[in-house]
C-alpha cells in the first residue's frame, strides 16, 4: 500500500506531506521506470477506459484562462499556480514529454463534456464523455484511504451521512437531509463529524457533490458499507464500473427505498460483509504507486500520439 496514504491517520489528508512528496519526486526523473514496466492487460484495460479516444484529432490552441486552455505544455505548466494540487498532479504525469507538445486541460469539479479532447479529473458518466480524458488530478484530496481496525459487527446499527450541500450540484443533498433528518436509524446533518466518528457506524451514505463524493474512496477501504445511488459522474476511480449490491447497496435515485434496503441489510450482516470485502478489493487497484504512474503515463502518451497536432 502506498506509505502515505498511511500517514493519513484519522484520516484528513495533510497538504504539507503533499507539497513535500511532490518536490523530492519530482527532483528525479521516473521516465525509464515507466516505460520499464510491462504492459499488462490490467493496465491497458485502465488506460483505454480512461482514455476512450480511438482515432486522430486536432486541438484548437485556447489561452489559458481560470481553470482551463489549450497550449503547449511549456506554456500551460509556465500558467499553472505552483501550490495548486491539480498543477502538482498534472506536471507529475507530464514532465515525461516535450514541453511543445500541444494539450488540452480543464481543471475542476467537471460534468460537462468538453468541446475538444482534453485532460479532466471527472466527466458525466450518463453521456458520451470521450473527450473527457481522465487523469489523476487532486488526489490529495479524493485518494485517501484508510485503515479501519473496527470490525462491522462491533459498529452501530444506524446510518450516518455528513457533507456539504450548500453549492452546486447539490440539491440532492438538501433533499436527503429533509427526508431523514428524524428518523432514528439516522444520523444524518449538515454538522461536521470526523471520519474516525463516521467509522463507528455500519452504514455509510456516500451522495455525489458538484461531481463524485469525496467520500467514497475512503469509506469504500472501510469496514463499513457503502450507500449510495448509482453513479451519474466518474474519476481515476472509475466510479462508472462499480457494480450494485455487489461493491455497494443501491438506492433509488428519491431515496424511497433507502429505509426498506437498511433494515434488510441490518439482518442480513453476511450480505454487508460479502459487499464489503468486495469494495475493499476494488480499492486495492489504486494503491501501488508505480502502476498508478505507469497508467497516468500511458493515458498521456495516447493522447500526444492520437493529437496531430503533435505529429512532426
Amino acid at each position: 500500500m502506498n506509505v502515505f496514504f498511511k500517514q493519513q491517520s484519522f484520516y484528513k489528508p495533510v497538504l504539507i506531506n503533499y507539497y513535500l512528496k511532490y518536490f523530492v519526486k519530482n527532483l528525479i526523473s521516473n521516465e525509464t521506470k515507466l516505460i520499464s514496466m510491462n504492459n499488462t492487460h490490467f493496465i491497458l484495460t485502465r488506460v483505454n477506459y480512461y482514455n476512450k479516444l480511438n482515432k486522430t484529432f486536432n486541438l484548437k490552441i485556447i489561452p489559458y484562462s481560470g481553470n482551463q486552455g489549450c497550449d503547449t505544455l511549456k506554456n500551460l505548466n509556465n500558467n499553472l499556480r505552483t501550490t495548486s494540487v491539480y498543477s502538482i498532479d498534472f506536471k507529475n504525469t507530464s514532465k515525461n514529454f516535450k514541453n511543445t507538445n500541444l494539450t488540452s486541460i480543464c481543471f475542476g469539479d467537471i460534468r460537462t463534456i468538453q468541446s475538444q479532447p482534453t485532460f479532466t479529473k471527472s466527466r458525466n458518466i450518463l453521456l458520451n464523455n470521450r473527450n473527457n480524458v481522465i487523469l489523476k488530478l487532486d488526489k490529495n484530496r479524493h485518494f485517501n484511504f484508510i485503515s479501519d481496525k473496527t470490525l462491522f459487527k462491533n459498529k452501530k446499527n444506524m446510518l450516518v451521512w455528513r457533507g456539504s450541500h450548500n453549492t452546486g450540484y447539490q440539491e440532492n443533498r438538501k433533499i436527503f437531509l429533509e427526508k431523514f433528518t428524524n428518523n432514528n436509524l439516522l444520523n444524518i446533518t449538515g454538522d461536521f463529524m470526523t471520519i474516525r466518528g463516521q467509522l463507528k457506524y455500519k452504514f455509510i451514505v456516500s451522495l455525489e457533490g458538484n461531481d463524485v463524493a469525496t467520500n467514497l474512496k475512503w469509506l469504500m477501504s472501510s469496514n463499513s458499507v457503502c450507500i449510495m445511488r448509482k453513479p451519474t459522474c466518474e474519476t481515476w476511480f472509475m466510479e462508472g464500473t462499480l457494480r450494485a449490491n455487489y461493491h455497494y447497496i443501491l438506492i433509488e435515485d428519491d431515496y424511497s427505498d433507502l429505509i426498506e434496503k437498511l433494515n434488510y441489510y441490518i439482518k442480513n450482516e453476511n450480505q454487508c460483509l460479502s459487499i464489503i470485502k468486495n469494495a475493499n478489493n476494488y480499492c486495492k487497484q489504486f494503491m501501488d504507486d508505480d502502476i498508478e504512474d505507469k497508467i497516468g503515463y500511458e493515458v498521456f502518451k495516447k493522447y500526444i500520439n492520437l493529437c496531430e497536432n503533435n505529429i512532426v
